[in-house]
């Protein structure tokens, strides 16, 4: 008897197919209903997103054919049979060691999603839930420091960095918890 193959916890998006893949803002709007739901046909991405499946589905080929979302099984539906898609891992992560011009413009891109969709997420929220902005109880944050930093202390805010990805990769979501987004941009200015 053949086992199932065992999911991976991350997925460590690294090759060039794939960071092109999600530079896209619709298809982080994907992988977020994907994280928040799990798997999914098609239309029920789109019920989701407030968008038709039609503008959907390939943007979710895309997703599949570089290995981030797989097929998870067909379900009968009135009309045909619908796949339903996952995502190949629970947790993502953008681990690039490749300092080309163009991986380095994909890499802005996604940076640049990322951004526009935590903003997106911060407005929506904000007015949908009661913000608790101080305290340890604290629901809705927005930092920003710019300051100048010696190698020392760049390396020490990367192992700060780590410990943060570290926690929240460790982190099991329970029956009462609630979605949350945690977004970090780490640049040097001009």
């Amino acid at each position: 008897m053949s086992k199932k193959p065992r999911k991976q916890n991350v997925l460590n998006i690294r090759h060039p197919e794939q960071i092109r893949a999600i530079r896209s803002p619709e298809r982080i709007r994907i992988l977020e209903a994907m994280t928040e739901h799990g798997s999914l046909t098609v239309k029920q991405l789109g019920d989701i997103m407030g968008r038709v499946p039609q503008a959907l589905y390939y943007h979710v080929k895309e997703l599949v054919k570089v290995g981030i979302l797989v097929e998870d099984c067909v379900v009968k539906s009135k009309r045909r049979p619908e796949k339903r898609y996952r995502l190949k891992a629970p947790k993502l992560k953008l681990d690039v060691h490749n300092n080309s011009d163009e991986i380095k413009s994909e890499i802005a891109s996604i940076a640049s999603s990322l951004l526009r969709s935590a903003e997106r997420n911060y407005r929506e929220s904000i007015t949908e839930h009661e913000p608790v902005l101080s305290g340890r109880n604290r629901n809705f944050a927005s930092l920003r420091f710019q300051m100048k930093l010696s190698p020392a202390q760049i390396r020490e805010l990367n192992t700060r960095l780590s410990e943060l990805e570290t926690f929240m990769n460790e982190l099991e979501p329970t029956d009462s918890a609630e979605e949350y987004v945690v977004t970090v941009v780490l640049s040097p200015t001009k």
